[in-house]
């Protein structure tokens, strides 16, 4: 909605030349957040991944089938200043972390029947979700 080219702010400003564009409290601080995480090399890193790994889904009805058929769940729509969508995001991967390596693992010992950036990208989703998921002990999830 937001945006001084082509979003709401614009369009209102097409129509009330004098009208002052004001953020509102919750999204001024999803703003100030998603800016100092991008400052702390592990929380880019992560927040960065998810929103990749979400995206990963949502990229491709085929891939998206694949899960639902194999862990019926789907991930929220990417929208990486919205930390009630980071949240639900973490929260998904933390639960089925264990479903999502099998999926991955599943993609990677079936690779005929996937493209090469599918296999390439699941290949790099196992091995994260496998070695670098310390986080969770000390993410507030559950």
């Amino acid at each position: 909605m937001t945006g001084h080219l082509g979003g709401l702010q614009a369009k209102m400003k097409e129509k009330f030349n004098h009208a002052i564009f004001v953020h509102c409290r919750a999204h001024r601080l999803n703003l100030v957040l998603s800016r100092r995480m991008d400052n702390i090399k592990d929380c880019k890193d992560l927040f960065s991944t998810l929103s990749g790994l979400a995206s990963f889904f949502l990229k491709s009805s085929k891939r998206t089938r694949a899960l639902d058929i194999h862990d019926q769940k789907t991930f929220p729509i990417v929208a990486p200043t919205r930390w009630n969508y980071n949240g639900r995001l973490g929260q998904i991967v933390f639960l089925y972390r264990g479903s999502l390596i099998h999926f991955f693992q599943d993609v990677w010992d079936n690779k005929g029947t996937w493209d090469a950036e599918t296999v390439t990208a699941a290949k790099g989703y196992l091995h994260w979700l496998k070695q670098n998921f310390d986080f969770c002990r000390d993410f507030p999830f559950h």
